[in-house]
């Protein structure tokens, strides 16, 4: 069998602490808290969209179909559609969310088997 080599690109990673681990998932966790207080509340918040515009060298330079197949540019129909389904999404997870707590919360009741044979042990008599 040969030695076989690989070789792949590598992004290095700054290595932290135990502290810095802890005390940034303490920071997710805290946010996570707040974020769950304002769903409850019914004031969650609108899921944002970042919009940035070329400067105009940029798009002299390129021509709209060029930039438009690179992903640099999209239709303003897009965006919409994009926003939509980000709002669909978001309300589809909030209703499972609340279904599942609503599930939670109710005791279903099944009806006893039938085909299971109970033993019952009877008090001993002399």
């Amino acid at each position: 069998m040969s030695d076989a080599e690989f070789f792949a690109k590598v992004t290095p990673k700054r290595l932290t602490s135990l502290a810095e681990n802890f005390k940034r998932s303490r920071e997710e966790f805290r946010k996570d808290g707040k974020d769950r207080e304002l769903r409850r509340a019914g004031k969650a918040p609108v899921p944002e969209v970042t919009r940035e515009r070329l400067p105009c060298e940029v798009i002299h330079k390129q021509d709209l179909n060029t930039l438009l197949r690179s992903g640099q540019v999209i239709p303003a129909s897009e965006l919409a559609k994009q926003n939509e389904d980000a709002l669909r999404l978001a309300k589809d997870l909030e209703e499972a969310v609340r279904s599942e707590v609503s599930h939670r919360r109710t005791k279903i009741q099944a009806e006893p088997d039938k085909t299971l044979v109970y033993y019952i042990r009877e008090p001993f008599e002399e």
